[in-house]
């Protein structure tokens, strides 16, 4: 059933340009970045990872990927830490989006990424069973009752693990996500 699929998104570690080098001349020439192309809808896998330069580029990909949901009636989980969610919520506000309003109606579910971490890893790796206890009820929280069968997820634990140093929960938590998103499609 395609209107029941949970689609996600996924936030990977800023890829950073080596620094400018300055040639013979003398004059410092700026590092030739080549801007990713920001998704709003997810290819048929159901799964995005976006990669990012800077925060400007995050907040347009992300608020790009909601607010596509949004207008076409699904419902949306965020997974941010708070300043990456005052940047989202921010550039949502600015599209016209009353973000207290969805959050009223039930189409947008926020989880702090910094506090849902703790709530499923055990000696500082993700428990399967608290992690997909914890999916399942965001998850069906966001379908409000059948109200919006088709939720996007779009979260950053994955990076938070990976940039505190953590690579190997980093990677379990994404295994975790793919077989469990993968098991709703089924």
């Amino acid at each position: 059933r395609a209107g029941s699929r949970a689609l996600r998104s996924g936030s990977s570690a800023r890829r950073r340009c080596a620094r400018p080098r300055t040639p013979r001349g003398g004059r410092e020439r700026a590092p030739v970045r080549a801007r990713p192309r920001a998704r709003g809808d997810p290819a048929p896998d159901g799964h995005i990872v976006q990669l990012y330069q800077d925060d400007e580029f995050f907040g347009e990909a992300i608020s790009h990927f909601a607010a596509e949901g949004l207008v076409k009636g699904e419902s949306i989980i965020i997974v941010a830490t708070g300043p990456h969610w005052d940047n989202i919520s921010g550039r949502l506000a600015r599209k016209g989006f009353q973000v207290a309003d969805l959050f009223r109606l039930g189409q947008l579910t926020l989880l702090d990424a910094d506090q849902t971490l703790p709530k499923f890893l055990v000696n500082k790796m993700p428990d399967a069973k608290a992690f997909k206890s914890i999916a399942r009820a965001t998850i069906r929280k966001a379908r409000a009752g059948g109200k919006y069968p088709r939720v996007r997820w779009w979260g950053e634990m994955v990076n938070v693990l990976y940039v505190n140093g953590n690579r190997k929960a980093s990677t379990r938590l994404e295994e975790l996500f793919d077989d469990y998103f993968e098991g709703l499609e089924k």
